[in-house]
């Protein structure tokens, strides 16, 4: 029997901590494959109704806490939403990648997505965010100048989310475009950056170091 599509119910976590990222609802998984064929730009977001779930904070986001995000993402640049975090519906409210439809990266404290901005291009790229002691830098394929004046405050959210924010409802939220790979620590990598940024571009040859 041939399928035209498949749907991904749960992306599991592979550090350990059972931290896997759920979609119980048919309509509402991203696809793995579509046409018979697999996607390889990972899965697919459709910027409708489309997210995962972890249901747990993954990492803790207090205002005194750190944190740091990598992922890598294909979404064109006319294309938006929130591609992975802990953002919920407050000005202020964890924090989450956004990608806005005027080809840039942001990162986001809540519903409040002009927090940092890098000019992105179309297809795959590699993100990154630390935070840490009020100050966070994102990065674009390992480069970008991120603004980090003043501080941000990133307070504590319940749900880690793909594809969306928590409670995100209308079109801008959800993403549409392809995520095949997040890591997320409750701890500041910018010590370590270079080398996980490194790491990942190795194994997916994204850009030219």
């Amino acid at each position: 029997q041939t399928f035209s599509g498949a749907a991904v119910a749960i992306w599991y976590d592979q550090s350990g901590s059972s931290n896997n990222a759920t979609q119980i609802s048919d309509d509402n998984q991203p696809l793995i494959s579509e046409d018979g064929n697999l996607l390889t730009a990972g899965l697919k977001f459709d910027g409708t109704d489309d997210f995962l779930a972890t249901g747990q904070s993954v990492i803790t986001q207090s205002n005194a806490g750190s944190f740091s995000y990598f992922a890598v993402s294909t979404i064109a640049t006319d294309e938006g939403g929130y591609l992975l975090g802990s953002a919920g519906n407050g000005s202020n409210v964890g924090s989450s990648i956004y990608a806005q439809n005027d080809s840039k990266f942001s990162l986001s404290s809540g519903f409040i997505v002009l927090r940092d901005n890098i000019t992105r291009s179309s297809g795959e790229n590699l993100l990154s965010a630390c935070y840490t002691g009020g100050r966070a830098n994102l990065r674009v394929n390992g480069g970008g100048t991120s603004v980090t004046e003043g501080t941000y405050n990133f307070n504590a959210n319940t749900n880690f989310t793909i594809g969306n924010r928590e409670d995100g409802a209308a079109a801008a939220t959800f993403l549409a475009g392809s995520t095949k790979e997040i890591i997320a620590y409750d701890s500041d990598q910018t010590a370590n950056r270079f080398k996980i940024e490194s790491n990942i571009n190795n194994h997916y040859t994204i850009y030219t170091a």
